[in-house]
């Protein structure tokens, strides 16, 4: 009697389980941007992301600038915005760069690349040389270095990397920009 009242508690659980999950995958292949099924790396995520972007738009030659180093220092940094040479970008989540930036610098997140790319498309496509300097958390972070591949993927020729990225910024006390 307790082994079949088990053997159907089991079973419904198997039924409601098998329906959940039925539902779950309808519902995410509904989304404007379904979730995948298997697990994708950072970089592979952001390949995609170029892929996509450089469909839309393919890469054109471009100007000539003043040529930046592939890893930039605080001081080249400083001097890089003295002088409006270009732009910086945070690499870093939307969250962190609405807390505090870099005054001047633009989010562009690894993690929402492509849709935070759009937003800069019109005015960064027109000269695909001029230079960028792209920054994250730390000299331990990658994605400034992933952001570098994905816009040089795209094209951009002139593209650096702050390593010391925002907490050297602030270790030495330069002013902040915060976006409420």
């Amino acid at each position: 009697m307790m082994t079949k009242d088990l053997s159907k508690h089991f079973l419904e659980a198997l039924l409601l389980a098998t329906v959940g999950f039925g539902i779950g995958l309808t519902i995410n292949q509904l989304r404007d941007k379904p979730l995948g099924l298997v697990y994708e790396s950072k970089e592979l995520r952001l390949e995609h992301a170029v892929s996509h972007l450089t469909a839309e738009s393919p890469p054109q030659a471009a100007k000539s600038h003043l040529q930046l180093p592939e890893i930039v220092t605080m001081e080249e940094l400083q001097e890089f915005m003295e002088k409006k040479r270009g732009r910086v970008f945070d690499a870093r989540p939307e969250i962190f760069h609405r807390l505090g930036h870099i005054p001047g610098a633009f989010s562009l997140p690894r993690e929402d690349f492509e849709n935070a790319y759009k937003t800069f498309q019109g005015e960064l496509e027109a000269d695909r040389a001029q230079p960028l300097v792209v920054y994250c958390s730390s000299s331990s972070c990658e994605d400034s270095t992933l952001v570098q591949k994905s816009l040089r993927a795209l094209g951009y020729t002139n593209v650096a990397v702050f390593s010391g990225g925002w907490s050297e910024w602030q270790e030495k006390g330069m002013p902040e920009e915060t976006k409420q």
